[in-house]
């Protein structure tokens, strides 16, 4: 693949993460869910990151985890 080939797919590939985690972030604020089903949201949003950037799992730990979590702590209380 040629160098703008490979710009073209990565900046995809961080549109569709930014997507996953924002819709991922407005279930958990919106949606009727319990704590299992926020929690399962969460894993999906890893996996899914994982997905797209293999061997991700301290940047998503660092960046997306503490997000998400903090949106379930104010909705469903420590």
């Amino acid at each position: 693949m040629d160098p703008e080939s490979l710009e073209r797919e990565e900046n995809r590939r961080i549109r569709e993460l930014r997507r996953t985690i924002d819709l991922v972030g407005v279930a958990l604020c919106t949606e009727p869910l319990t704590v299992d089903d926020a929690l399962d949201l969460v894993n999906f949003a890893r996996r899914r990151t994982l997905e797209l950037f293999p061997g991700t799992e301290d940047t998503f730990e660092l960046i997306y985890a503490p997000r998400l979590a903090r949106i379930i702590r104010e909705r469903f209380g420590a």
